[in-house]
């Protein structure tokens, strides 16, 4: 689709990791057992193997299709912090463009919320 809004997260390196348009964005550490990350955050022992999705929604709003960003916490054990206040397990708030993720009490995994057109690869 012509002018379709994507999202992106970006980390602190700069890596951009592009979200899909529909379905869920997975973040952890990936195992033998367990690798069905889309970012993996091994070897950080602080982190769960599943830790937090990010999902973009379709809301239609008469109408007028608008995309909106959520982040769940998958009942991590260290938890997950959005713009730095800690999510209860499962809870699903909305996120906006420049938000900040963090994943248990490291703050060196940091990814941001922005649009793909506003970010320069």
């Amino acid at each position: 689709m012509e002018n379709e809004i994507r999202y992106v997260l970006v980390g602190e390196n700069g890596q951009v990791y592009p979200l899909p348009s529909k379905g869920p964005f997975l973040i952890g550490r990936n195992t033998k057992v367990y690798s069905q990350n889309d970012i993996d955050l091994f070897p950080d022992e602080e982190v769960s193997r599943q830790h937090a999705a990010v999902m973009v929604y379709e809301k239609d709003n008469d109408g007028v299709i608008a995309r909106i960003v959520k982040v769940v916490d998958r009942n991590s054990g260290n938890g997950t912090y959005l713009n730095g206040r800690k999510l209860s397990p499962f809870e699903e708030p909305q996120m906006k463009v420049g938000d900040t993720l963090t994943f248990a009490t490291d703050v060196r995994h940091k990814l941001r919320l922005a649009l793909e057109d506003e970010v320069v690869r």
